[in-house]
């Protein structure tokens, strides 16, 4: 752990965490490319069959396709863009006193949110091994969806959740994350922190790798 310059008369912050975003999961989850890229092949699929079944010339089967298929490649390849531009201005940062979020392409922006704010967080963890932290702000607290895209929860438009998205090794962070905003909380944010929110769900995933630490210890014995 780092720390941060101290402010007057006061202890250190300390950095428990930084990171950014993967590109792939960027890839994956913000823009579905694998759902597009399987839609754009189901097109080009359907293209030739249906040329085929109607006697269509081969010269214009062919150039349909080839224009199609370099229309989707461009789409493709702006996006994978897009993600890689997201994943490189990106920056989170947990500290024992609040939740940092950097990030904007075109125009650069800083999200700082005390942890004593933090009314309830969230933590899911994708088939690939990345995952996202969400935390719900008080009502009071407005912020704008379309600047704090993508780093937001998805559908919660009405009342915008910030998120940490695609970081690696969720369940980690999410331990540092639960201990840091316990110490900021009321007992009865506590509890229901406790109840329905990030801290039970660190809890049994962090016993659930811990069953399957123990099962690869007893197997490799």
């Amino acid at each position: 752990m780092s720390a941060l310059a101290q402010g007057p008369g006061g202890p250190p912050e300390r950095v428990l965490w930084e990171g950014r975003p993967t590109w792939p999961s960027i890839l994956r989850h913000v823009f579905h490319l694998r759902a597009l890229a399987i839609y754009f092949a189901i097109i080009v699929v359907w293209q030739i069959v249906e040329a085929m079944s109607t006697g269509e010339p081969s010269n214009n089967l062919m150039a349909s396709t080839v224009g199609f298929a370099g229309l989707a490649l461009a789409c493709l390849g702006i996006l994978s863009m897009m993600a890689w531009l997201i994943w490189r201005t990106t920056t989170y940062l947990i500290t024992d006193r609040r939740i940092v979020l950097r990030f904007g392409v075109a125009l650069p922006a800083t999200l700082d949110v005390p942890l004593n704010l933090v009314q309830n967080a969230s933590v899911t963890v994708h088939p690939d091994g990345t995952g996202d932290i969400a935390f719900e702000l008080p009502k009071d607290q407005r912020i704008a969806p379309l600047l704090l895209w993508p780093h937001l929860k998805p559908w919660q438009l009405t009342k915008p959740e910030p998120m940490l998205r695609g970081i690696d090794n969720p369940e980690q962070v999410a331990e540092l994350f639960a201990t840091a905003l316990s110490a900021h909380m009321s007992p009865d944010q506590r509890r229901a922190a406790v109840e329905a929110g990030l801290m039970e769900q660190v809890s049994s995933r962090a016993a659930s790798q811990a069953d399957r630490n123990a099962q690869v210890d007893g197997v490799q014995s």
